[in-house]
């Protein structure tokens, strides 16, 4: 998701049904960085980006 959480659409879509949940969410890339960084993994990149939400983030775990 952008910054937004309006785009992708799709995503945007999937977030209202996430609505339903006790515990759903919608990230954005930035937060997923984040979450990544702060868990320990480096080389965080988008390793397959899209404008949908079949976008694929990639991350390294130093031993």
């Amino acid at each position: 998701m952008d910054s937004s959480r309006a785009r992708p659409l799709d995503g945007a879509f999937f977030g209202v049904n996430m609505l339903n949940t006790p515990t759903g969410m919608v990230y954005t890339f930035e937060e997923v960085c984040t979450a990544l960084d702060e868990a320990g993994f480096a080389n965080i990149h988008p390793a397959l980006p899209d404008q949908t939400m079949s976008a694929v983030v990639a991350a390294e775990k130093p031993e």
